[in-house]
């Protein structure tokens, strides 16, 4: 499957898949002939390509063939407008909510680099220390074993040269 490929799925009211399909170009504009009243939910699934960034654009197009039945008609093609115009500020509230979800992803990333780059000179600053305590170590180890022959060195005893104890 190729890596720019979204799924989209719209259901009905009745939760029926009208629409199930794969976009793979920005001209393919499945169409649905919509029969029921009521809430359609729209899906897009970007499971193909999820360290990919894709800009999506929807347009939704009510197409009512006009028929001049008087008042009865026109009630319903405003019912069909304020329709369309709710599903539009949907979908920008969704827009927005997307847009925040991608400003906290890549503020998180930010932070995850930041903290590997903390990492990194933790790391550094732990190696040198620790190069620095084995040297410390070394040195004291050899003064210790210095100070204890020095402690158990017998003096020549001449007969001028006696201790006094």
């Amino acid at each position: 499957m190729a890596d720019n490929t979204i799924s989209m799925d719209v259901r009905g009211p009745s939760h029926n898949y009208l629409i199930s399909s794969y976009l793979t170009e920005s001209f393919e504009s499945p169409f649905s002939e919509v029969t029921d009243e009521g809430d359609y939910a729209i899906c897009f699934n970007n499971y193909a390509g999820r360290f990919t960034e894709k800009k999506t654009q929807v347009f939704l197009g009510v197409i009512v063939p006009y028929v001049d039945e008087g008042l009865e008609n026109e009630v319903e093609l405003n019912g069909t407008a304020r329709f369309y115009q709710d599903m539009a500020e949907r979908v920008h509230v969704m827009f927005g909510s997307v847009f925040h979800v991608e400003f906290f992803l890549r503020f998180a990333r930010v932070l995850e680099k930041g903290d590997l780059a903390a990492m990194e000179y933790n790391k550094v600053y732990i190696d040198r220390i620790s190069m620095g305590m084995i040297v410390l170590i070394c040195a004291v180890a050899y003064l210790q074993t210095y100070m204890l022959k020095r402690l158990f060195r017998v003096k020549n005893t001449t007969p001028t040269h006696k201790p006094r104890a």
